[in-house]
């Protein structure tokens, strides 16, 4: 009996001690990655290890939480323990969460999300886990597999820093989902942006969907805006072909160009994505209008040149559009000529 309070008197000492000086309880928890107990006590045992080698562990647990296992460590110090984590907890955006569409998926790509969050942020990983997002949700989640990979320690200046970012289209892709994807990593990657997951999927009520997850030094947010109507997706694709022949796509101006049916597809409209960094691109709607989408095509390039000539500004491109930008004000007698400015002064 007096053993036992001898070591309850020094554990009692200790931890009075610890927080004479400042110390307190802090919490590090990777929720929900573990579909059975084992396989979390195997990755907690490493997590204990890693942390231990910088704080006073006191406690640590896998409990069972919305049918998953998450992996929960207490330790003593003054300060949160410096984390980098690939993912944003809780980080949602529609019905996209993951980016991956099953665990098997998730894992074969951890070598090469490791790999690539080494490079990104010069930081090496203590853990790299798959979970399913949708535990414990009452939201369908076509995606549901992400990956979070954690990293003790703090960026330098010239690292690359995690980000996560989503955006919806109104309408209905009309192009292999593989073909956008792999044009938003090109235009992304001409801009340092390194990306780990890029996904595109078609949503509920006739809405395109996009997540990017990845590295950049700075923030990455997706933007869109609104270029032309179109009555067919041959005239789309035609106008927006010659769009990304032109100094709109020279300048980087935005990283892809997209056409999209609407309801029914009763008309199609041209969408650019954009990310938060790139030059402001002004569209602008000259007064006149035309009968057929081949009237005004053929008189655009002379329009466009009196224009210049007026002005003394240089048109980066111009387009022909059915007027309007909703279906309530689509006029689809009516064709304008729309033109395009941007910041970049060219």
């Amino acid at each position: 009996m007096k053993k036992l309070l001898r070591v309850v008197a020094c554990i009692f000492t200790f931890v009075v001690a610890s927080r004479s000086l400042g110390e307190s309880v802090k919490l590090y928890k990777i929720k929900g990655s573990w579909s059975d107990v084992d396989s979390c006590k195997v990755s907690l045992a490493l997590i204990v290890e890693t942390l231990a080698e910088r704080v006073n562990i006191i406690g640590s647990s896998c409990d069972l939480i919305d049918r998953a296992y998450t992996a929960q460590v207490n330790y003593l110090s003054v300060d949160v323990l410096p984390l980098i984590s690939n993912i944003e907890e809780g980080y949602r955006f529609s019905q996209i969460q993951g980016g991956y569409q099953s665990k098997d998926e998730c894992e074969q790509n951890v070598e090469r999300e490791t790999t690539l969050f080494r490079e990104s942020t010069n930081l090496n990983p203590f853990i790299a886990v798959c979970f399913n997002e949708s535990l414990g949700q009452f939201i369908a989640n076509k995606l549901p597999w992400n990956m979070r990979i954690d990293a003790l320690g703090t960026l330098e200046d010239n690292a690359l820093r995690p980000f996560e970012s989503g955006m919806e289209l109104p309408g209905t892709l009309q192009e292999p989902v593989l073909e956008v994807v792999e044009r938003l990593k090109g235009s992304l990657e001409r801009k340092g942006i390194r990306t780990a997951v890029a996904v595109t999927r078609q949503g509920p009520v006739y809405v395109t969907e996009f997540k990017l997850r990845g590295y950049s030094r700075n923030s990455v947010d997706l933007s869109k805006m609104h270029l032309g109507s179109y009555a067919t997706l041959s005239q789309c694709f035609e106008e927006m072909r010659k769009a990304n022949q032109s100094d709109l796509a020279e300048d980087e101006l935005y990283l892809t160009t997209l056409c999209v049916s609407e309801i029914g597809g009763r008309r199609f409209t041209a969408e650019s994505v954009n990310t938060n960094d790139s030059p402001r691109i002004r569209v602008s709607i000259l007064a006149a209008t035309y009968q057929s989408f081949e009237d005004c095509n053929a008189v655009r390039a002379d329009v466009i040149a009196g224009l210049e000539r007026a002005t003394g500004k240089r048109v980066q491109h111009s387009f022909c559009s059915y007027r309007g930008n909703d279906p309530g004000s689509y006029n689809s007698t009516q064709v304008v000529i729309k033109f395009v400015e941007s910041d970049t002064g060219r």
